[in-house]
């Protein structure tokens, strides 16, 4: 697979704010602005990672927020990202939040090394003609382009399974593992946290 030339250029599909991930945000970069500019709009849609709550070992115990989408324990096409603006004849798709959207988002498709992305050529448009300006040129349909061209994806990160995001779904659906940040839980949380980092600021202090 040869890269396409020049710089990843985000078609404002939407597809990507429609998908079945887990939209985590993170404590420090990301919550800590949200209060800072008391988006309380943004706020009251974090919750705690429903993984976390099932198996806190698997983060060392270090709670995990996300905000609360339905898609994304449903793989449901018609829920999507809360502050996704949906794409409407000749407009593009936008957010509602994107001058202060999670690192996470402002991240994609990039990897932790910089380079966009390859896990992901059958949701994001632009990926798929990025890694390939041939594929653009020769109009083939992602189906075709994943089998001529991606046919491996041996040692790349995998969604979860279907099975196991039913698992979580059923639990959260009932309300057992929804818990909000703006909750006397969540905020219970949040404080333990706070005295952890100061704590941490502290050690590297001395």
């Amino acid at each position: 697979m040869n890269p396409g030339s020049g710089e990843f250029k985000c078609r404002r599909c939407g597809k990507c704010c429609k998908e079945n991930w887990e939209i985590t945000v993170d404590f420090e970069s990301d919550l800590f602005r949200w209060i800072e500019q008391k988006r309380y709009d943004i706020l009251e849609k974090i919750v705690l990672n429903p993984r976390y709550i099932l198996a806190p070992d698997r983060y060392n115990g270090e709670p995990q927020w996300m905000i609360d989408c339905g898609h994304v324990l449903f793989g449901d096409t018609e829920n999507k990202c809360p502050f996704l603006i949906e794409a409407d004849g000749e407009a593009s798709a936008g957010c509602f939040i994107h001058s202060t959207r999670p690192e996470v988002c402002k991240r994609f498709p990039l990897d932790s090394t910089g380079r966009v992305r390859t896990d992901i050529l059958d949701v994001c448009d632009s990926t798929i003609f990025y890694h390939s300006r041939a594929a653009e040129n020769r109009g083939l349909s992602f189906m075709g382009y994943m089998e001529r061209e991606y046919q491996s994806r041996s040692g790349e990160p995998m969604p979860p399974r279907k099975t196991e995001l039913a698992e979580i779904a059923g639990l959260f659906k009932k309300g057992d593992l929804k818990v909000n940040f703006t909750s006397q839980i969540g905020l219970s949380l949040a404080e333990d946290l706070m005295e952890k980092i100061k704590l941490e600021t502290l050690k590297k202090a001395m």
